[in-house]
């Protein structure tokens, strides 16, 4: 009977390795991160922040590829800023990531903003966990004209090969080339 024993707590544990595997593999940092944005250019509204920070663990420079959609799924501007091990990048949603627009006459209010940590460019990137971000969302307040701001974390997403190559990479690389010098944020806080 208790070799038994011995062979059911053996088998447990090994059983018990594939679920500590999966509880680790969470934990690390993921390098692709989406979050929104409202009320952008919205006379009176106040402006969001993107902040940006590499969390030191690569011990690396890693780049931030911003990718800054609208609305209606155009990306509108894109950018790479470099960001130092614990260094901190605090952006201007409309100056900093809308003030350089592809196309000013199709911006919209709302929309999309994906980050990719990266230890290369926007427009080939590899991807490299270590960026972590958050973004303040500028919400209608009760009375017309009123506004509340709430900052959340930039949620962890995946990242699909198309979309990595494809669907961010080149349609930036597109949007630089046919923009130029339109369609390039800045990794330059306003005012600095």
């Amino acid at each position: 009977m208790r070799r038994n024993y011995r062979k059911i707590l053996a088998l447990g544990a090994v059983a018990l390795v594939p679920i500590a595997g999966i509880t680790t593999a969470g934990a690390q940092d993921d390098p692709f991160m989406v979050g929104y944005y409202e009320n952008a250019r919205v006379s009176g509204a106040p402006d969001a922040q993107l902040r940006l920070t590499n969390d030191g663990n690569t011990n690396a420079n890693l780049y931030a590829d911003i990718y800054v959609l609208n609305n209606d799924e155009q990306m509108e501007e894109c950018c790479s800023c470099s960001v130092t091990p614990d260094g901190y990048l605090d952006l201007d949603v409309n100056s900093d990531l809308l003030g350089n627009q592809l196309a000013p006459e199709n911006a919209t209010p709302r929309g999309v903003i994906k980050v990719l940590s990266s230890t290369t460019l926007d427009t080939a990137p590899t991807p490299t966990g270590g960026i972590r971000g958050w973004l303040s969302h500028v919400q209608n307040g009760a009375a017309a004209g009123a506004y509340t701001i709430t900052d959340t974390d930039l949620k962890d997403s995946v990242l699909s090969p198309i979309e990595e190559s494809f669907d961010l990479a080149e349609t930036c690389s597109f949007v630089l080339e046919l923009g130029h010098p339109a369609g390039a944020c800045s990794c330059t806080p306003a005012g600095q």
